[in-house]
């Protein structure tokens, strides 16, 4: 009998202790703070972006000036945002990337705008070769109220146009040398497979020859094509220094860097969220036009000097020529997308040259 009284004892402290709001070995400082911790937890979770590109990211000097970007993110959110990045088309080709953040299987895109255009027919507008003749008069263009234009047709799209902008320039390199308009002629040139880039360089007098970039080198291997446009580090970074000898600095095209969202994900974050994505961004551009010109002249020198990559500046008849095919793009776009887009496009250009003058 006296057992089961010291037991009921037992059980009727518990439920007296319990009706105090508390809990044997706590008190109830500690409760209320673990509670609202929790409840502050639950309040603001940590925001975790998916971000792909079918592009290599992960060995470059670009790719590590990004990747500081990303730690200095969640460093700065402490530990409230994060980006992961997906490069080399591991999450599937161009279409599948831009498709993916459409329906919002993927967060954020960063790629050129001549892989949005199945999404963003109107993205075809950013990339139209030798529209300036500057690095800096092309971030202009980016910068300014042209943006707002082109993020109406990604708005209706499903994307939210985060930031445009260039870094470096696309060059030609080739097996044999290029430089007049003699040498290109009948040269088969890997594009990718956009129709506004085939039709440049076929007016070019080359031969276009798309194929996706995880076969760029097995095409100039297998002598599919003879020659390649992208950024200097593609030579090393795809070892392309073995199929290729040459390289002409043609500053036809920049690489133009388009990051687009899935616009309802955008509309899901807090206006500090958003603003730290935003800050992100215009660090990694602030940084990338900074530090890509002294890297790309170190790599310069490396591709000659080490690899014995021949270093080519264009005739004046292949810089004229550029201009000219210029022309049959926009002149496609026409046929496309209607007069009236082209004809706000250069306006905007028209706009830039009036402010550099």
């Amino acid at each position: 009998m006296k057992k089961h009284r010291k037991v009921l004892l037992g059980l009727l402290a518990l439920v007296l202790l319990a009706g105090c709001g508390q809990v044997p070995g706590t008190n109830s400082g500690e409760s209320a703070s673990t509670q609202r911790d929790a409840s502050e937890s639950e309040a603001h979770p940590s925001v975790s972006l998916s971000m792909a590109t079918s592009g290599n990211w992960s060995t470059s000097f670009k790719g590590k000036v990004l990747q500081q970007e990303l730690e200095r993110l969640e460093q700065e959110t402490d530990g409230a945002m994060k980006i992961k990045l997906y490069d080399r088309n591991r999450l599937g080709d161009e279409l599948r990337i831009v498709s993916g953040v459409q329906l919002g299987t993927l967060d954020m895109v960063f790629s050129s705008p001549s892989t949005q255009v199945t999404a963003v027919p109107e993205a075809a507008l950013l990339d139209v070769p030798g529209l300036f003749s500057s690095l800096e008069e092309w971030n202009a263009f980016f910068s300014g109220d042209y943006q707002q234009i082109i993020g109406k047709y990604y708005e209706d799209a499903g994307l939210t146009l985060l930031s445009v902008f260039v870094f470096s320039y696309r060059q030609l390199s080739s097996r044999e040398p290029v430089e007049t308009m003699a040498d290109l002629q009948g040269m088969r040139v890997r594009t990718i497979k956009n129709k506004y880039q085939e039709a440049f360089w076929n007016h070019m007098g080359a031969v276009a020859v798309p194929y996706d970039f995880k076969e760029l080198y097995f095409c100039l291997h297998e002598q599919m094509a003879d020659a390649q446009e992208n950024l200097l580090d593609t030579m090393l970074e795809e070892n392309l220094v073995e199929v290729q000898n040459c390289i002409t600095f043609t500053n036809h095209l920049p690489m133009i860097t388009v990051i687009a969202m899935n616009q309802e994900k955008y509309q899901t974050l807090t206006e500090e969220e958003r603003q730290a994505v935003h800050t992100f961004i215009e660090s990694l551009k602030t940084q990338l036009i900074e530090q890509m010109p002294s890297s790309e002249e170190m790599l310069a020198e490396t591709l000659n000097h080490d690899y014995g990559v021949r270093m080519i500046q264009p005739s004046q008849d292949l810089t004229d020529r550029i201009a000219e095919s210029r022309d049959a793009v926009l002149q496609l776009l026409r046929e496309d997308l209607g007069e009236d887009k082209v004809n706000e496009l250069l306006e905007a250009v028209q706009a830039v040259y009036q402010q550099t003058e």
